[in-house]
């Protein structure tokens, strides 16, 4: 995927993304919020199973 997201102001347009990482005592799942016109991190959390709810 190549998409462009563009944001004229804060706030109007927020880009989220799930991932698991392999550390060495098992896998950690991350999620993360940016605002797309500051490319500022807005939240994230993670937990260490799959069956949490994350985001």
């Amino acid at each position: 995927m190549n998409w462009r997201f563009r944001a004229n102001a804060p706030d109007l347009l927020w880009v989220a993304d799930l991932d698991d990482v392999q550390t060495c005592a098992g896998f950690l799942y991350l999620a993360g919020v940016l605002d797309a016109s500051s490319r500022t991190l807005v939240g994230w959390a993670g937990r260490a199973h799959d069956n949490e709810i994350i985001a």
